[in-house]
């Protein structure tokens, strides 16, 4: 029978389909990762050579699952070079497509989750963060993850694995700054979720070394906040709160950021261009448009409270960056993709022309996305002055 099972899979064309994205995700991510622009950040430079291993955990637990993945890459390599610094970040960038994969998978089926997962993993925003040594992608990563567990809870959730996977992964999110407020927003509107996943695991073990996994960082990150710069940085605060004035401006500008044109930041991003592109864009707005109808839902309650709390953190301007939002606009996008598919089936319920001209047209410009985005990483963004201007140091 499990054999008839596998056969069912290799025959099923969105296997192939899958298979060739993953093989265009490993691509990207390393493709020339070392000198694609040259040379480093400062911000790359400082990253490459901060102490790293069982003390610089001891001293800063902020950012551990980076850091762990640094440590080891760091001791392994002693002269690590411009790829081996910036490869830890590739791992939870993988890691971040993946996941949003399933979730999507789960949430509107094989068809739209293919089609999102090629925009996500081709986005500029996903490369960008994926392959700089920067902390942006503990933000995109731990988003994702964060509804990953969502989607393993509701699932399995009389697996052993999984609440020892849910667990594992929020003691993680813990140490990232901001992330307080998001574990505190899921554990309120998935309290339900969480107690019935909890009553379905009936080992005592199980039960116990969950509860480790959570609080098992917890010693060494109040340690870590014993300093009130620490602690600021943190909840999400910069040293010196803003105005009244000067948070308005920058909560507007958040806003100018995600749905109009990009911020100036160099070592991420090119120029003023969109985060978003015009058809993910869209497709998000659709997606929004959708949620805020169904509001009443816990999933759509969740993906707004989680965008608010993250969107009124990124106004303070202090350790949460963009990368926090933008994996959830990409969310959204899928579900507006899904959302306007529905209403064309719906318009269109027998005629099988009708059907397969809409799926045509959804991947001519999901292709056309993603050679947009491909091409301001690779092309635009490489060859811009001040891109070169600012990855012009190397490690010594």
């Amino acid at each position: 029978m499990k054999l008839k099972n596998y056969q069912h899979i290799y025959k099923n064309q969105y296997f192939y389909l899958y298979l060739l994205g993953l093989v265009i995700l490993i691509f990207l991510l390393i493709f020339r990762l070392g000198n694609l622009v040259g040379g480093m950040s400062q911000s790359e430079i400082i990253a490459s050579k901060t102490s790293y291993g069982w003390h610089g955990i001891y001293n800063s637990v902020i950012y551990l699952p980076l850091k762990v993945l640094r440590s080891i890459d760091f001791k392994l390599f002693k002269d690590h070079g411009q790829t081996l610094t910036r490869l830890p970040n590739i791992v939870f960038g993988f890691l971040s497509v993946i996941s949003f994969s399933y979730i999507v998978y789960i949430w509107h089926g094989k068809r739209t989750s293919l089609l999102s997962t090629f925009l996500f993993l081709t986005a500029a925003w996903t490369m960008h963060v994926s392959r700089l040594a920067s902390y942006d992608i503990m933000f995109f990563w731990g988003i994702v993850s964060l509804l990953l567990t969502q989607v393993i809870l509701s699932e399995y959730s009389q697996s052993r694995l999984a609440s020892l996977f849910s667990y594992f992964i929020w003691g993680l999110l813990l140490t990232i700054p901001g992330f307080i407020y998001l574990l505190l927003i899921f554990f309120i509107l998935e309290k339900d979720l969480i107690k019935d996943s909890w009553d379905e695991v009936k080992s005592i073990w199980v039960r116990v070394l969950s509860i480790v996994l959570l609080i098992l960082w917890l010693p060494l990150l109040i340690k870590s906040l014993a300093h009130l710069s620490n602690l600021k940085y943190y909840l999400g605060f910069p040293n010196k709160l803003p105005s009244l004035t000067h948070y308005l401006k920058d909560f507007v500008g958040v806003f100018v950021h995600l749905f109009i044109r990009g911020p100036e930041y160099p070592y991420i991003w090119l120029g003023k261009s969109p985060i978003l592109d015009f058809f993910v864009l869209i497709l998000s707005i659709l997606g929004i448009f959708f949620y805020f109808k169904h509001f009443n839902s816990n999933r759509a309650k969740l993906l707004f409270y989680l965008f608010i709390a993250g969107y009124i953190l990124i106004s303070f301007a202090g350790a949460v960056p963009l990368s926090l939002l933008v994996p959830l606009m990409y969310i959204f996008s899928a579900t507006g993709m899904a959302y306007l598919l529905y209403i064309w089936f719906k318009v269109f319920p027998k005629n099988p022309l009708a059907r397969k001209l809409a799926i045509s047209l959804i991947s001519i410009a999901v292709i056309f996305s993603c050679i947009y985005n491909l091409r301001a990483y690779f092309v635009a963004w490489k060859l811009d002055p001040t891109t070169r201007a600012t990855f012009n140091q190397h490690l010594k």
